[in-house]
């Protein structure tokens, strides 16, 4: 089995270079996008084009209910073959409230106020 990366923005810049990186690395990787579907169409086939798998899914963490984030990730990571057995996972409401706290403050540093 090859590793994981979920390179968050990756439908563009810096992301998007981390995501082929990774893949040329032999990761298999997941891409998000906010707005930039194409973009993450783009670095999708750039993944595949070195063999390696890929999966998209639009992650919005402008939105307020940023724990909502914290589904999409572990969707993602499920459809890539990362996910674990529920047994050995956090309980979902920590991880939500852990990950929400986190991704509300990368907000705020951003300018956001969620």
């Amino acid at each position: 089995m090859s590793p994981i990366a979920i390179v968050t923005a990756s439908d563009s810049g810096i992301g998007q270079e981390a995501a082929k990186e990774l893949a040329e690395k032999g990761f298999d990787v997941g891409v998000t996008y906010h707005e930039d579907e194409a973009g993450a169409k783009e670095t999708l086939a750039a993944i595949e084009e070195v063999g390696r798998r890929g999966e998209i899914r639009r992650l919005d963490l402008t939105n307020p209910n940023l724990p909502q984030a914290a589904d999409v990730i572990d969707e993602l990571a499920d459809a890539m073959g990362g996910g674990r057995p529920r047994e050995q996972r956090w309980d979902r409401r920590s991880n939500r409230r852990v990950l929400g706290t986190l991704l509300r403050r990368v907000a705020q540093g951003l300018g956001h106020e969620p």
